[in-house]
């Protein structure tokens, strides 16, 4: 999918290389920037490379200020002592449309999928923490639940909602974003899978 950059506004540029489904970090990297007539807008200059190794550019807005489709950014990078190029396509645009789309949309277009642990109901273990949840019936792989939801239908924090930022296996905890007060052993969790990752 294309990078879309807004006009007048500028954006990031975003490139994540892989090798046998492994994301891979480069040691350093440049990027050069051509409109679609072949001319070079931003010449052979250093990106940033985060801890995970995706690589990014800040478009400015001077260098965005017209609609344009199909520019080309070079990525040059350099993986074990080798260089690597890959070229992407982006746009410059007025707007940036969204995806409306959310997991209740996919499951009434496919039912099937709520057979394949999409959803748990338990109660909360003992806890001492507003962003932990221990349930030995959480027997999941290692970040099964992550982007998902903790939602809390009784007990402390019930109707609370809360994004689940990991899932550790051997110790069965979730974390998740903070709830107003601590998670306790009144706390019922409904936890429910993203398909959105």
């Amino acid at each position: 999918m294309r990078d879309k950059i807004l006009k007048d506004i500028g954006g990031t540029l975003t490139y994540k290389y892989f090798e046998n489904d492994i994301q891979v970090k480069p040691a350093s990297g440049t990027i050069t920037i051509f409109d679609n007539a072949g001319a070079e807008i931003v010449e052979e200059i250093a990106i940033s490379i985060d801890a995970v190794g995706t690589m990014t550019y800040d478009l400015s807005a001077a260098n965005s200020d017209e609609v344009v489709y199909s520019w080309k950014a070079i990525w040059k990078f350099v993986v074990s002592g080798d260089d690597i190029y890959r070229s992407r396509l982006f746009d410059i645009v007025n707007q940036i449309l969204e995806n409306p789309v959310v997991d209740n949309d996919i499951i009434k277009e496919a039912p099937f999928l709520k057979d394949k642990n999409y959803r748990k109901v338990f109660t909360a273990e003992v806890t001492s923490t507003k962003t932990v949840i221990v349930s030995s019936e959480l027997r999941e792989d290692d970040d099964y639940w992550n982007g998902g939801s903790a939602e809390v239908q009784s007990g402390t924090n019930a109707g609370e909602i809360r994004k689940v930022t990991d899932f550790v296996k051997s110790t069965n905890k979730l974390t998740v974003e903070s709830f107003t007060a601590v998670i306790d052993t009144t706390s019922k969790i409904n936890v429910t899978r993203t398909f959105r990752k």
